[in-house]
């Protein structure tokens, strides 16, 4: 399983400096977080709203979704999570989520200590600004789903979903802009 999560560990690695740079020791920062690595079949719930959380979920393997549940129990996916997302991790400053999260695909996850992400925020800051930058991105991304939601048609929906999610997999070394076998 060590494997597995050093695994996670890189593509979460990579993810970040995407959009920061790291020393060595902030990348080494990243690659020792300890985590508890679970298989989970699809459709097991996470997260769920209004209940408190103390570790983030790092996906390893597999495709887990975020989502908002209305007061009649329905569900709206808002995001889509895939191998070297912390699907969570804005949960690490407010560890009582509104949004509930489970697994879209049999998936493979690590659940990581907020304390330990936290931790490393502390002693490395640039960490701090990587993680920031990267929950940005989430919200970014949640932008354009809403904005297609409220302006787009379904065929023009399911093609920026596809698009986002093939590139998305490209750019983790997961799959193609055009082959999701691996979700």
């Amino acid at each position: 399983m060590s494997r597995l999560l050093d695994e996670g560990l890189n593509r979460f690695l990579a993810r970040l400096l995407l959009r920061s740079e790291l020393s060595v020791a902030e990348r080494d920062a990243i690659l020792r977080l300890r985590g508890r690595v679970a298989e989970v079949p699809r459709g097991r719930e996470l997260v769920l709203p209004e209940r408190p959380v103390e570790q983030a979920i790092l996906v390893i393997e597999g495709l887990i979704a975020r989502f908002d549940q209305m007061n009649d129990g329905r569900r709206q996916i808002t995001a889509l999570h895939i191998a070297g997302d912390v699907s969570d991790l804005h949960s690490v400053p407010v560890p009582v989520p509104a949004w509930g999260i489970e697994a879209a695909a049999n998936s493979t996850i690590a659940l990581i200590s907020h304390d330990d992400i936290r931790a490393a925020a502390v002693k490395f800051p640039a960490l701090a600004f990587a993680f920031w930058r990267d929950t940005v991105v989430d919200a970014s991304i949640l932008a354009k789903w809403t904005a297609n939601l409220g302006r787009a048609d379904a065929a023009t929906r399911l093609a920026h979903l596809l698009c986002e999610i093939g590139t998305r997999m490209e750019v983790a070394g997961v799959g193609g802009r055009d082959d999701f076998s691996s979700v």
